[in-house]
């Protein structure tokens, strides 16, 4: 799979499990529009993203709606999606799941669902 043929669902971020939320954190890659964008949980998102040869990825000029969510920990999953996001330098893509990277440290794990 490529970063645009899934829509990836977020699985874990900083290394936390992030079940309870279900599907609704996760974000989509359009090659044509080079944005990137989906939902915290929260909040929506969107900004533009630039992916490289050697797996190299940068996410930026990020923003999102601004409403507060007080029912689980929902704040604290956007603040570290965002930041994981905002951190990316690297990804991998094996078997349907997406793991992104700052050098060897994994931010976030997705899984592909269909778009």
């Amino acid at each position: 799979f490529r970063l645009e043929d899934r829509k990836w669902i977020l699985e874990s971020v900083k290394g936390r499990s992030v079940d309870g939320i279900k599907e609704t954190a996760f974000i989509n890659f359009d090659a044509e529009k080079k944005s990137a964008g989906g939902n915290t949980s929260c909040n929506a998102f969107g900004g533009s993203y630039e992916a490289s040869a050697g797996n190299k990825i940068r996410i930026f000029g990020t923003f999102s709606t601004m409403r507060a969510c007080i029912e689980d920990d929902r704040m604290s999953i956007e603040r570290d999606m965002l930041d994981a996001l905002r951190r990316a330098n690297r990804y991998k893509i094996l078997n349907d799941r997406l793991e992104l990277f700052n050098d060897s440290k994994l931010l976030a794990a997705f899984v592909g669902k269909a778009k």
